[in-house]
């Protein structure tokens, strides 16, 4: 924090509370929603092969803590997405234009990160990732919005500024 500029600092704590919030609501949505059915459809799975289940706390605490993370972590997909448009590699319309793009490879890394290979876990996945993806679009567009409406101020200011100097020569 020392290290940054007055407009760094405004900036930093709403992003990390962002980041945090987003975080948070990811872990609880896959620890009290998706855990749950992901068991179940394990638990389904393996007695509809008549195998017989043993349960550990170590497995089950790796699966919860890594599907946790996983759903946490892509839950912070609007911050890097506000990341990247603020830094200028990704814009609105890009977005906009290849939104379907988008949606295909959401899909498939949901495939690849759940542990589980039924639909209803990749669907609990994918399905806030596209909501988020689509509430990222919004915010590009918002924030590409403020940037054209604060880039057409200063060349209004600096038109009138070039105007307001041959007047002054001429007196």
């Amino acid at each position: 924090v020392p290290g940054l500029r007055p407009e760094e600092r405004r900036v930093l704590w709403p992003s990390l509370a962002t980041g945090f919030g987003l975080f948070l609501i990811g872990i609880l949505f896959a620890y009290f929603v998706v855990t749950p059915n992901a068991l179940r459809f394990l638990y389904n799975y393996d007695l509809a092969l008549e195998g017989t289940t043993e349960y550990r706390f170590t497995d089950y605490a790796s699966f919860v803590v890594s599907f946790t993370l996983i759903f946490g972590l892509c839950f912070e997909l609007p911050v890097i997405v506000y990341a990247l448009n603020k830094l200028g590699i990704l814009s609105y319309d890009l977005m906009k234009n290849t939104r379907s793009y988008a949606i295909i490879i959401i899909v498939i890394i949901a495939a690849l990160l759940t542990p589980t290979t039924d639909l209803v876990n990749l669907s609990l996945l994918a399905i806030p990732m596209i909501f988020l993806y689509e509430m990222s679009i919004w915010i590009a567009y918002f924030h590409d919005k403020g940037v054209k409406k604060r880039e057409a101020a200063e060349e209004a200011a600096e038109s009138a500024a070039r105007e307001a100097r041959p007047q002054r020569a001429a007196m």
